[in-house]
């Protein structure tokens, strides 16, 4: 029997290369029980031009959806995970990725998986504090483009959430450190 050779499940990848739809799963997590199922399925139907919105609202539905145990977090709060990132986390440089920038290569100060986490974290901090609407609103300002780089500057954050990034990573920052 063949088995896939891709490393990570994928769906914003291809969508970014003009296959909207395609979603890919390593055999290991299928066979497994620990595909990211809702967060790429998430990917299909939202994808977005800045990564790191669109892994965090990813992680995130995975998370609140109840997806099956699965990469970050495999299960664990992303409130318990984010703490173990944050001081580390540098949310404004995150926020310049533009699709479909690996993760790996996003942070200087985290590996992939942090940068997951704290994606996830920082937009479950966003819709909870600030509503839906208002993230809907931030996300809908980096639409995915297939083929083209967009990540969106940052005056959109004071746009729309009436504080500049830097206020809302501190803000994000002491929310980890009290949960």
């Amino acid at each position: 029997m063949k088995h896939n050779t891709f490393p990570v499940s994928m769906a914003l990848v291809p969508a970014w290369y003009g296959q909207i739809g395609l979603i890919l799963f390593p055999d290991i997590t299928i066979q497994t029980g620990n595909a990211a199922t809702i967060h790429e399925v998430t990917h299909v139907f939202a994808p977005n031009g800045n990564r790191f919105l669109a892994e965090g609202l990813a992680v995130f539905a995975h998370e609140h959806l109840q997806g099956p145990p699965a990469y970050p977090n495999f299960g664990v709060d992303l409130k318990v995970m984010a703490k173990r990132y944050a001081g580390r986390a540098d949310i404004a440089f995150l926020d310049t990725a533009a699709t479909p920038k690996p993760p790996r290569l996003m942070s200087k100060t985290l590996e992939s998986r942090g940068v997951y986490v704290v994606a996830g974290s920082f937009v479950r901090f966003l819709i909870e504090e600030f509503g839906l609407a208002r993230f809907r609103e931030l996300y809908a300002t980096t639409p995915l483009i297939p083929g083209k780089r967009e990540a969106g500057g940052p005056e959109r954050w004071e746009r729309i959430y009436g504080l500049p990034i830097d206020a809302l990573s501190s803000r994000w920052r002491q929310n980890v450190e009290a949960w």
